[in-house]
């Protein structure tokens, strides 16, 4: 909830992670970060005070912080394009979507203007298919993202998905791409499992793991690894990836393994005359704002890495503990 030390509690947070080095983050906000703060009484009192923090305030704050790649604006939708170590090439290694599904000062839904963008940004990959994963504090609906078994592993310990009031059609913009291999979400607390959808699309829930609002679990925090292998011979890469619950204590539990490798072909390198161009901003979405980067070949190499959410440099198999500040952040 916030207050006026939220930003403060928010710094010491990423002070602790900064401790490590290389560590890199992003942020995706959730339905209480601008919701009023509540103070209950013993005789049943509740009473609410606004927020002292914007959604944009948040957002704002975390980007300018050192090894951050969120994006500011005033909503946290946005891309993260991931480039391999030392690659030399027109279009990124994998790409990770942030979706904001509201909640707070705006409606907990994923509007269609989120749709536009997704559908916009993900039909420039088109030429060079690129292997794509999400995230989104609140699931799109109860059904897909319910616990069923056969199809999906893990701790189910919640009474029901507790879903946004409306998907615009996201979803169906993700299964349509067909690039998208999972989307994780929180916000229900007593869920940490994956489920596999229409291929190649997982539903994945995060697990409680802050320190306030209620659980019947151990607190922990659901870890995605990407791995993409390249083969030089075939001109081509190959993508999986696989999870797994890290709790509190250090014991690894709810592992998930799509055993699924998917082979994409490799971009093409840059030239001099090359321009990388990435959209990190919707359009709509209450932020009538688009912001590109642009990254000339000559300068691929050395300023990529500084400019903040252009893109990540990672090595051949990309270790993404970002899910843990993910899970950290939204499920208080």
């Amino acid at each position: 909830y916030i207050k006026e030390n939220a930003l403060d509690a928010h710094a010491e947070l990423i002070r602790a992670i900064q401790v490590v080095p290389d560590i890199r983050w992003s942020i995706v906000l959730g339905n209480h970060d601008d919701h009023p703060y509540e103070t209950f009484f013993d005789d049943g009192t509740v009473v609410l005070t606004d927020a002292e923090t914007t959604r944009e305030d948040i957002l704002n704050f975390d980007s300018n912080m050192e090894g951050s790649y969120t994006a500011a604006g005033k909503t946290s939708t946005y891309l993260i394009p991931v480039f391999l170590e030392g690659a030399q090439e027109a279009s990124p290694a994998a790409e990770i979507y942030i979706f904001d599904t509201g909640g707070g000062s705006i409606p907990e839904m994923i509007e269609r203007e989120q749709v536009d963008w997704f559908i916009d940004t993900s039909s420039r990959s088109s030429s060079f298919p690129t292997p794509a994963v999400a995230f989104q504090h609140i699931a799109s609906n109860d059904e897909d993202w319910a616990f069923r078994n056969g199809k999906c592993v893990g701790t189910d310990k919640d009474n029901r998905v507790k879903a946004i009031k409306k998907d615009a059609g996201l979803l169906d913009a993700i299964i349509n791409y067909g690039n998208v291999h999972f989307i994780g979400s929180g916000h229900n607390h007593g869920f940490s499992y994956c489920c596999a959808h229409e291929s190649p699309l997982h539903l994945c829930f995060g697990r409680h793991s802050g320190y306030g609002g209620y659980a019947k679990v151990d607190r922990g925090g659901r870890v995605y690894e990407l791995h993409i292998e390249v083969n030089n011979s075939s001109s081509s890469r190959n993508f999986s990836w696989n999870s797994w619950v890290r709790l509190e204590g250090g014991d690894i539990v709810d592992e998930y393994n799509p055993e699924k490798v998917t082979e994409y072909p490799s971009p093409p390198r840059l030239t001099n005359d090359d321009t990388l161009t990435t959209t990190t901003l919707p359009t709509g979405k209450t932020n009538s704002e688009q912001s590109t980067i642009h990254q000339s070949a000559s300068t691929h190499e050395s300023d990529l890495d500084e400019t903040n959410s252009s893109g990540i440099r990672s090595p051949n198999i990309l270790l993404l503990e970002l899910a843990l500040l993910f899970a950290l952040w939204i499920q208080k």
